[in-house]
């Protein structure tokens, strides 16, 4: 080898440099966007004096997520709790239902059409009938956000069960594996990649249905927080715990994509 090959080799940055790099600049570009309406906005509520009961200023938005910060974190608290216990039932439920369809085609024609007409409603006009069905608080809210969020899981993961290779699924029969045994040794695995998609997307539907259970009936949450600051038209608490809400969505949202990222990285390399 030649000095100049060795001198190049050594010289030669680490593989995971590349993916620090990439990622740096996947966050960069909307950190920066972000940072940018931010400081739009700030100047423009400034500039024209815009009553802060209509457009408080980004500054005081924070001012109000200083000051209010044991109170937001006690009630942004409980509505956490409440979203990961729903996006748990809707991993088991969906994944379960799944299951069920794929090894029985009968149930499936029988109840498909029932979860996609449960779909088709508007669901803010179902959340008084689970307060009706499970009494005001906890119960009510998990029990509309589990409804509100399964479905993307049980299409995830009723598709990756279906995309499991049949060469697999005759080799499973063939050392006479029971059909449970296929399914959760071998086409759960391979359905992985399309449950994550799936939980992604029930992650915002979890979140949107324990908020919109806090809005219908509790005593705390963030949900509530927000409707007793509408009720006084405090907006500058109400975009400050929409803030609260977003950050946490975004954690939640980016530990799922995580958990897919190594799940990928460990199937396939």
């Amino acid at each position: 080898m030649s000095a100049e090959a060795v001198a190049n080799a050594g010289l030669r940055a680490p593989p995971w440099t590349s993916g620090l790099r990439r990622l740096a600049g996947e966050v960069a570009l909307p950190t920066g966007f972000i940072l940018a309406c931010i400081a739009a906005f700030e100047i423009l509520a400034r500039a024209f004096a815009i009553p802060e009961v209509l457009f408080p200023a980004p500054s005081r938005v924070a001012t109000a997520l200083v000051v209010n910060a044991p109170t937001l974190g006690y009630h942004a608290a409980l509505t956490i709790l409440q979203v990961l216990a729903a996006l748990v039932v809707s991993l088991a439920v969906g994944v379960l239902i799944a299951a069920v369809f794929t090894l029985s085609r009968v149930i499936e024609d029988m109840f498909a059409p029932l979860f996609v007409v449960l779909q088709i409603v508007p669901k803010i006009a179902l959340a008084p009938l689970f307060v009706v069905w499970s009494g005001p608080g906890v119960v009510s809210h998990l029990t509309f956000a589990v409804c509100l969020s399964f479905f993307p899981i049980l299409a995830g993961a009723r598709a990756g069960f279906e995309e499991t290779s049949a060469d697999a699924v005759r080799l499973c029969h063939a050392l006479r594996a029971s059909r449970w045994q296929t399914l959760f040794h071998v086409q759960l695995p391979m359905a992985l990649p399309q449950l994550f998609v799936g939980a992604k997307v029930s992650t915002t539907l979890c979140i949107i249905g324990v908020v919109l259970g806090e809005f219908v009936s509790a005593q705390a949450g963030i949900g509530w927080y927000i409707v007793q600051a509408a009720a006084l038209s405090q907006t500058t608490n109400i975009l400050a715990a929409l803030v609260v809400l977003s950050l946490f969505g975004l954690l939640v949202y980016g530990l799922v994509a995580a958990g897919e990222i190594m799940v990928r990285r460990r199937m396939f390399g």
